[in-house]
């Protein structure tokens, strides 16, 4: 199987032109988006798993649309949020808003209505966190040896699941940075050994990758 790991392209955050906790894409972000769709339609994805953020919701429709992948909300790569939420606020979506607003993409069972991701948390939080994630997702794709799943996440998450899934030690003193609308290709053979493919691959590199 392969994950192709994806930071979400430009946000209005990323832009400066936002301090909102689920901002949504830039028109750069937009039209970065459409050149991940071109690289990755020829590929022959089979899933998109999505952090339920704007952001990454709006990078992974216009990559669904032209691959035709099913698309699945995936709370367990949502972003890390390492102070509390204002008292008493929740300012993400609910389970229900999103399934309105993102049709073409499931929730999981477990999901909750509100509170689905885990604020405040800390590193070693987070590393529990993504590490189950990557558990989960090569139990679930592993087996199959032609599986091609994307996963859109933001740039801390996305740094500690490349760790978590190539078995780092010592993963707390270490950080990947990964650049919007950049790739990271990871692969488990047919016996189970992890690769490390590429990182960091902006769209026109990604293009030529076999």
């Amino acid at each position: 199987m392969r994950i192709y790991l994806l930071r979400h392209a430009q946000s209005e955050v990323n832009a400066g032109l936002s301090e909102a906790i689920d901002c949504g894409l830039t028109e750069p972000g937009r039209r970065q988006s459409a050149a991940l769709a071109a690289a990755l339609a020829r590929i022959g994805l089979g899933h998109i798993l999505a952090s339920p953020y704007r952001r990454c919701l709006e990078t992974a429709e216009i990559i669904r649309s032209a691959t035709g992948a099913a698309g699945e909300l995936w709370p367990a790569v949502h972003e890390h949020h390492h102070a509390p939420f204002p008292a008493g606020s929740w300012p993400l979506p609910a389970r229900s808003a999103l399934l309105s607003q993102w049709p073409h993409f499931a929730a999981p069972p477990e999901m909750p209505e509100v509170r689905w991701a885990a604020v405040p948390e800390d590193r070693a939080g987070q590393w529990q966190r993504l590490s189950k994630a990557v558990r989960a997702l090569v139990d679930r794709f592993g087996g199959q040896a032609e599986a091609k799943v994307l996963v859109v996440t933001h740039q801390a998450p996305a740094s500690v699941f490349v760790q978590a899934f190539c078995q780092w030690t010592n993963p707390l003193n270490v950080r990947v940075h990964l650049e919007p609308a950049c790739t990271t290709i990871l692969e488990v053979d047919k016996t189970g050994r992890r690769r490390l493919v590429c990182s960091n691959m902006p769209p026109e590199s990604l293009a030529a990758i076999p």
